[in-house]
């Protein structure tokens, strides 16, 4: 990242997708293969948004299978088996599918960007230094 005069670097995560500065925001990364790139001032920056993802249709196609399977396992016990083996590909595919995200807005776009690995204390962290960053910089700019 080259930086603009008078620019320093606030904070960046772990693994340098995103960046804060004194003067933007920034998340480079790769999304299938594919170099993506997203870049806010903070000026333009309006909310910040953590929420978690998830897909809870996994979780009620893997309690209908599990079901189906109890009531067709006077059948055959195959049913059953067969119920509890779809039963826990859909439990996994839903703790598999679910994800934490933070989202930096602006009123033309935003910065969605993946933060699975980092503790709510480290993201809260990063909101607080950016909303910090963007009113001392318009401090800066007011005061001129």
């Amino acid at each position: 990242m080259n930086l603009i005069p008078n620019e320093k670097i606030l904070m960046e995560s772990d693994n340098k997708e995103l960046i804060l500065t004194t003067h933007r925001l920034r998340h480079a990364y790769r999304q299938k293969g594919e170099p993506r790139l997203t870049s806010l001032t903070l000026e333009a920056l309006r909310s910040c948004e953590l929420r978690r993802i998830s897909h809870p249709f996994w979780l009620y196609l893997g309690v209908f299978y599990f079901l189906l399977g109890l009531i067709l396992a006077s059948y055959s016990g195959v049913y059953l088996l067969l119920g509890l083996i779809l039963a826990a590909m859909c439990l996994y595919t839903y703790y598999a599918s679910r994800r934490q995200v933070l989202r930096l807005a602006s009123a033309g776009g935003a910065i969605v960007a993946d933060v699975a690995g980092l503790s709510r204390e480290a993201i809260t962290e990063f909101v607080d230094a950016a909303e910090s960053a963007k009113i001392d910089l318009l401090l800066h700019l007011h005061s001129q």
